[in-house]
């Protein structure tokens, strides 16, 4: 009888452990969003490449070379807050950029716009980790 109990004992145990989310190892921070990373996006219907690396005067945000190809001597400010990545609003070369991306594993989903004065592009993209 008592086997019986700890059979049942066990398989509750691990059926209500079953479909739980486990957290990450760590709290994200911007070292899992640094490194180069393969974008596909909507809006230009193109894939490039970006460069994301640290600010090194503030732990809670990164540099973003590249994005929207604009060009890797052109840098996007974006702040890092877990698995959440924001542009706030800024002009980064006569062009207004803002939004924000998720990260899971090694793609960061993305919703943002540009804005050049004349027009205003709502675009979306997935960057895959390439290293």
């Amino acid at each position: 009888m008592k086997r019986v109990l700890y059979v049942l004992f066990a398989a509750l145990l691990l059926a209500s452990c079953v479909g739980e989310d486990l957290a990450p190892d760590h709290p994200l921070g911007v070292s899992d969003y640094t490194g180069s990373w393969n974008v596909q996006e909507d809006c230009s219907k193109s894939s490039y490449s970006v460069e994301i690396s640290a600010d090194y005067s503030d732990s809670t945000k990164v540099y973003i070379s590249n994005f929207a190809q604009m060009g890797y001597d052109m840098q996007v400010h974006a702040g890092i807050s877990g698995d959440l990545i924001t542009v706030l609003k800024q002009t980064v070369d006569g062009t207004e950029v803002q939004g924000n991306g998720t990260l899971s594993g090694d793609k960061i989903t993305w919703s943002y716009s540009l804005n050049d004065g004349a027009d205003l592009i709502q675009c979306s993209a997935v960057f895959t980790r390439t290293q």
